[in-house]
């Protein structure tokens, strides 16, 4: 049965339904000790209903169940309601969209990749580095989303991602580096990915030499992916409308506030130039769009999907996704990052006696209720009399994103997005994130193994 005589058939029986199509084929490679191959070929739908204010879902892989698995979805909703969510208030859209790429993933056969795989791991092999592994991962195809109020958009996708890992062994010191490129796009990434998986293995064997900061209190320099951590992890999900009133984010009254210096705004943009996600539906069908959640330092706006603005009186700003058509979407972001200012790096270094220059992540730890951190950093340069002088390595960073916040003194005029993923109500998405990097004038730091 086709999908528009489904939402036909069904839309009179509950107050919103919405059908989500995907079709996606994977390929995953892992150069370790030795090679591993997977592919594999999803193909679904995922159904909502809302009935008297309760929504309800269900997925199915089997197109001549989809009947059933809409009228499952519909019938639970009618029984289980009622609720207290909304009718979605958004101007749905019709349409296909087809988004080129340089070089199609399935046009370089599996044993070529898997040669200039093993190309880029010999570039990796430096004097003291004893393990070195890369998974590279693509997926292309499309997915549809049609509802009863008049959305009926189709768009493909493609994306590649390359992970990168190096072990630097020396007199029983052991050190590990790591790095990791996801774009939108085609075969292209491998073919481009320049210095990145050697500047890995080089950096593992500095690390062989760094020392272990002493805890306290200094000035600190961030990176730019230092940077978009933070943006992510305490801006960003103290801002998903979900979960910001749910577990009673700390900004959740802070609307059109000030929360931090006129030099600092973030935005989320799905359709950010040379960003790590792209798409220009969302998997609710709404229109995506660059959202300002801080603009010169006041919180301006959350992140939502069509669900949680109707709920709360606002336009939805295309930011619901889902990792796959079984799971219901909910709001989530996509490329965060804080805007850059006109500092140069050298600039932000010199007023700096004594503090530290943090580089790249290793994780962080985040309460959305409190705005309280947890940093680890991968290394760092301790900055002396404004000069960047010893390495140090995995360093963590506490405190609140209040302090955070008031301590931003400088900002840098470089930009640089990173690449990572995202975890929430077990879905796991590629998200970007990044900015400029920031002078703080003081923070906690700590020491680990």
């Amino acid at each position: 049965m086709e999908i528009e005589k489904v939402v036909s058939t069904y839309e009179r029986e509950c107050d919103f339904l919405d059908i989500r199509f995907v079709e996606g084929h994977f390929l995953s490679i892992a150069c370790e000790d030795e090679v591993k191959c997977g592919a594999q070929t999803t193909w679904g739908v995922g159904v909502r209903a809302l009935v008297d204010g309760f929504w309800a879902f269900s997925s199915t892989s089997d197109i001549s169940s989809l009947d059933q698995s809409v009228k499952t979805c519909v019938k639970a909703a009618q029984h289980l309601g009622p609720g207290d969510a909304v009718l979605p208030e958004c101007d749905f859209h019709r349409g296909q969209f087809t988004h080129s790429v340089k070089e199609n993933v399935k046009d370089t056969d599996i044993s070529e990749k898997i040669r200039d795989l093993l190309s880029i791991r010999n570039t990796m092999a430096l004097p003291y580095i004893r393990e070195v592994k890369i998974y590279y991962r693509e997926c292309e195809g499309r997915k549809r989303i049609i509802n009863t109020m008049g959305c009926d958009v189709e768009e493909s996708f493609s994306q590649v991602t390359l992970d990168f890992f190096s072990v630097a062994f020396q007199k029983g010191r052991v050190e590990m580096a790591s790095d990791r490129k996801y774009r939108p796009g085609g075969y292209e990434l491998v073919k481009t990915i320049g210095d990145i998986p050697v500047d890995v293995s080089k950096r593992a064997e500095e690390l062989l030499s760094a020392t272990q900061l002493k805890e306290g209190i200094y000035p600190v320099i961030l990176d730019s992916e230092l940077t978009g951590v933070f943006a992510h992890e305490v801006l960003g999900h103290c801002a998903e409308a979900d979960i910001a009133w749910e577990s009673k984010s700390f900004l959740q009254d802070k609307m059109n506030e000030r929360i931090t210096c006129e030099d600092i705004s973030v935005c989320d943009d799905p359709q950010l130039q040379d960003g790590c996600v792209f798409f220009l539906y969302d998997d609710e069908g709404v229109p995506s769009r660059k959202t300002v959640l801080v603009c010169k330092g006041i919180f301006k706006e959350f992140l939502h999907s069509a669900e949680t603005a109707a709920l709360h009186h606002t336009t939805p700003t295309g930011n619901c996704r889902a990792d796959t058509y079984s799971r219901r979407p909910v709001v989530r972001m996509t490329n965060t990052y804080i805007e850059p200012g006109k500092e140069t790096i050298e600039e932000l270094i010199e007023p700096v006696h004594e503090g530290v220059f943090l580089k790249k992540t290793f994780g962080a730890q985040v309460d959305i209720t409190t705005g309280r951190f947890v940093f680890k950093a991968q290394e760092g340069e301790l900055i002396e009399q404004g000069e960047p002088t010893k390495k140090v390595k995995n360093v963590l960073i506490y405190g609140s994103m209040e302090e955070f916040l008031k301590s931003i003194e400088g900002v840098g005029r470089d930009f640089a997005l990173s690449s990572g993923t995202c975890a929430k109500v077990d879905q796991t998405l590629i998200i970007g994130s990044g900015g400029p990097p920031l002078r703080l004038s003081q923070m906690r730091i700590g020491g680990s193994p």
